[in-house]
């Protein structure tokens, strides 16, 4: 069993653990496989969803699979949205996720989530931001009615009863579900891997853009939200956490596209330019993130609100860099 170590957002760790035991190990970008890092949101009313990624956790562990070209040799199972409405319908939950997850641990382990971590371990970000994807491992029984868990955020290996997951599982605030990869089917080539990711992170990125409370409109909406109101302490905790998490985001696109692969494929000079503008690009979102972030901590509601404007426009430039990069991708034999 691997131990990722401590992390805010599982959707990486959990994938890399997944593929590991699969033995398809040292595949790069598995954080913009997932989609998640090209579009952000912004639901005026929840600030815990400031920045959350605009494809929820779920969709975007299929994303993944669809990318690596695994899709088919996983089985899914999607929770019905909604908590249970009294004490009896809960054990209910819990009997039959219990029921799943013996009858599934027969074939392989299972990944179960995206979970609200609260219910298990409490963690300071989870009380404030909603956005990240808190996946969980189960890889066998441990008595009657628990179960083995791996959570690569921090709790490796723990005894967690159905009743425990089951309650965590109906707090989540998007789409819950188990899945399994039942066979070890050959991946992509990478080739086709990074094109599917990134034809697929574009159109992510169209779609957001079409949303008012999502995308570069979704953000200057929220700005002319705060600049009528001072922020409550809650809001604060998810901006910190959030513009936290988008720089993360950032690096990770930016990785991907300036990963050395793309020189082979379009050619030196397109990818010395590609490189230098994605560069420049990830250096000065995340400048104008950290600029936000210290007019956050000092109070100082000008400034954030300055850079907050600033990071609409870079948010506006990024749907310009990726019209620009998709026009560079290859064909796919």
């Amino acid at each position: 069993m691997y131990f990722r170590g401590k992390q805010s957002d599982s959707s990486e760790a959990i994938l890399r653990i997944c593929l590991d035991r699969y033995v398809h190990t040292g595949i790069s970008h598995v954080n913009c496989l997932t989609g998640r890092p090209f579009a952000r949101r912004y639901p005026l009313s929840h600030p815990p969803l400031w920045f959350a990624p605009f494809i929820d956790p779920w969709n975007g562990l299929l994303s993944a699979f669809s990318a690596l070209g695994i899709r088919q040799y996983a089985r899914t199972h999607l929770f019905a949205a909604g908590a249970p409405t009294n004490p009896s319908q809960g054990d209910e939950f819990g009997r039959q996720l219990d029921d799943l997850l013996t009858q599934w641990l027969q074939v392989d382990a299972v990944i179960l989530g995206p979970l609200d971590r609260r219910v298990l371990w409490n963690t300071l970000e989870s009380r404030y931001y909603g956005g990240t994807a808190h996946f969980v491992f189960v890889y066998a029984t441990a008595g009657i009615g628990r179960f083995r868990v791996h959570d690569p955020e921090g709790r490796p290996c723990s005894s967690v009863s159905a009743m425990q997951l089951a309650t965590a599982q109906v707090g989540a605030p998007s789409p819950t579900g188990l899945t399994q990869i039942t066979n070890q089917g050959a991946l992509r080539p990478w080739k086709e891997v990074l094109i599917h990711t990134v034809r697929t992170g574009i159109q992510i990125y169209s779609t957001a853009v079409d949303f008012p409370e999502a995308g570069p409109q979704g953000l200057a909406s929220l700005v002319d939200q705060l600049r009528t109101k001072p922020l409550k302490t809650s809001e604060r905790g998810s901006l910190h956490y959030a513009l936290t998490y988008t720089m993360l985001a950032v690096q990770d696109l930016a990785r991907l596209f300036t990963d050395s692969t793309w020189e082979y494929f379009i050619g030196q000079a397109a990818y010395e330019s590609s490189l230098h503008e994605w560069r420049r690009f990830a250096r000065y979102f995340c400048r104008t993130c950290a600029t936000a972030l210290d007019g956050l901590h000092r109070g100082d509601q000008p400034l954030l609100l300055s850079s907050l404007e600033d990071v609409t426009n870079w948010e506006t430039n990024l749907g310009t860099l990726l019209e620009t990069s998709v026009d560079l991708l290859p064909q796919v034999e």
